[in-house]
């Protein structure tokens, strides 16, 4: 996809979660992303300042990080207030390996043209990870894994915003408006 063409492009609609009740929201929104356990040492090691995605998010703001794998857990959350979208040897150019290696970059945009970097301002790491069951378990409605979906939209205010917001309460001060 041209890079024109991705800015003017969010998500497919089938890879899009909204609560129930909350599809026509026009207020804030967290998101909530699944991630491997590679790139989320990374950032949490303040090694990695961009997250690479193939769609541009319809929010910005807080991101919660479902780490997969071994782990299948929450983790943490970084904060973004701005994003790249360009086409992949300019978005490199950009981004470098700062936000992964060369051939890791190249292996996930591999079908695309274009593609964009969510810029990370901050990162935070849950006092404890919160496993995939228990969230399941407490939030009926939420994607169960292995499910697609490219960004999950969690309303601030709503209870899992407020639930996943508790759980790094200083973090979300320091960014929060």
């Amino acid at each position: 996809m041209p890079v024109d063409a991705l800015r003017k492009t969010f998500p497919p609609k089938y890879n899009l979660y909204y609560p129930s009740g909350s599809s026509n929201h026009q207020g804030a929104f967290d998101l909530f992303i699944r991630i491997l356990p590679e790139p989320a040492s990374r950032l949490y090691a303040g090694v990695k300042h961009f997250e690479l995605r193939k769609y541009v998010p319809q929010h910005t703001g807080f991101v919660f990080l479902f780490e997969t794998g071994t782990t299948n857990a929450l983790t943490g959350c970084f904060y973004f207030r701005q994003y790249l979208v360009d086409s992949l040897e300019e978005l490199w150019h950009q981004v470098g390996t700062r936000a992964t290696s060369r051939e890791r970059f190249d292996a996930y945009f591999a079908s695309k043209d274009a593609g964009v970097a969510l810029v990370i301002e901050g990162v935070a790491r849950l006092p404890k990870p919160i496993p995939a069951a228990q969230l399941l378990a407490d939030f009926p409605g939420l994607p169960r894994p292995p499910e697609p979906y490219v960004y999950l939209y969690t309303p601030v205010g709503g209870a899992l915003s407020t639930f996943l917001r508790n759980q790094v309460p200083d973090f979300v001060h320091r960014f929060a408006p």
